[in-house]
């Protein structure tokens, strides 16, 4: 499948904003303005359940494979997707049990994507970090994208 990076981040931010609100805890789940490696900065009204997706890297699935422009290139694009979660100072253990909940909920509907418009993904980590402040905890899923880029229009 021919596909850009860019309209590969399109086709799953588009997807989360239309499923994320649905979710079944009807939790309100918001873009963030700012790419994964900086979720948490959003407002303080608005950092809980604040998300983003972008991909930091790509590279050619063999090396030595010869490049055409019909047929573009196959390569493996990392994409990371993440979410913030506000922690309360006085119940930080229960704040994070939920933060968990909220987690399974954006996995569902992050791996819930239409495969007939987008490529194989497969999961390679989730990685949760407490921000310096103590009371913001970034949750990110970093992804394998398998597909083919066009080297040609």
């Amino acid at each position: 499948m021919a596909l850009t990076t860019g309209d590969l981040i399109a086709r799953i931010t588009t997807h989360l904003a239309a499923t994320l609100p649905t979710s079944p805890d009807n939790a309100r789940w918001t873009p963030s303005r700012f790419l994964p490696p900086s979720l948490g900065q959003d407002t303080e009204a608005k950092t809980q359940r604040c998300w983003s997706v972008w991909s930091p890297a790509a590279a050619p699935v063999v090396a030595t494979q010869r490049q055409t422009n019909t047929e573009g290139i196959h390569v493996t694009s990392t994409i990371e997707a993440g979410f913030c979660y506000s922690l309360r100072q006085d119940g930080t253990a229960a704040d994070f049990a939920a933060a968990l909940a909220a987690e399974d909920t954006f996995r569902i509907a992050l791996f819930s994507t239409d495969r007939t418009t987008l490529p194989r993904f497969t999961m390679q980590s989730v990685s949760r970090s407490l921000q310096p402040d103590g009371r913001t905890l970034v949750i990110l899923f970093t992804l394998q994208a398998s597909h083919t880029v066009p080297l040609a229009a």
